[in-house]
């Protein structure tokens, strides 16, 4: 997080994609669930109405996802923890930033949706800049959900492994 200033041109994409790269570590999430591509609709990504910030939760209400192809709709719960409690000051911070006008939670300042591309783009600028090239042609966006799973299962504390499997709504064995 602390490349994001030298890679983004404001203070403003600094906690955009901060809270984007975050939000999608610990809310195990795909990148359709909070940014648009060149197939999904705007409705379908996360909307600031779909978000709850408290103290020692985000509550958020995801519309569409890969196993929720008819947009039923699912409400999660991220608990504040030690590793999480930075990421829930940045998405305050961004918050701030923020206009309170409803649309897609993750938006450009001018209210456009953060799209797949750009969260990828800086993703691999911030890769690079530290010197982690060979990891920007194999660090794709899923990656942070798939890191996220993993640290869930190797952090000590008890998650079973159904658990994981709820919280990053894998219906497959995939998240083994």
């Amino acid at each position: 997080m602390n490349v994001l200033p030298t890679v983004t041109q404001s203070k403003y994409k600094h906690l955009l994609f901060g809270s984007a790269f975050a939000f999608a570590f610990f809310g195990l999430l795909q990148i359709g669930e909070m940014a648009i591509s060149s197939n999904k609709t705007i409705r379908n990504i996360l909307h600031l109405s779909d978000l709850q910030l408290c103290n020692e939760n985000v509550t958020l209400k995801l519309r569409f996802s890969k196993t929720d192809q008819f947009g039923k709709g699912l409400v999660m719960s991220i608990s504040r923890s030690l590793e999480s409690s930075v990421w829930f000051d940045l998405l305050g911070s961004f918050l701030q930033f923020r206009s309170q006008k409803d649309g897609p939670l993750f938006c450009n300042i001018n209210g456009a949706p953060l799209s797949a591309y750009q969260f990828s783009s800086v993703l691999h600028k911030a890769l690079k800049f530290l010197s982690i090239e060979t990891k920007t042609k194999t660090f794709k966006t899923h990656s942070s959900r798939i890191d996220a799973a993993t640290q869930l299962y190797m952090s000590g504390i008890h998650v079973s492994e159904q658990e994981i499997q709820r919280k990053g709504r894998w219906v497959s064995d995939a998240y083994k």
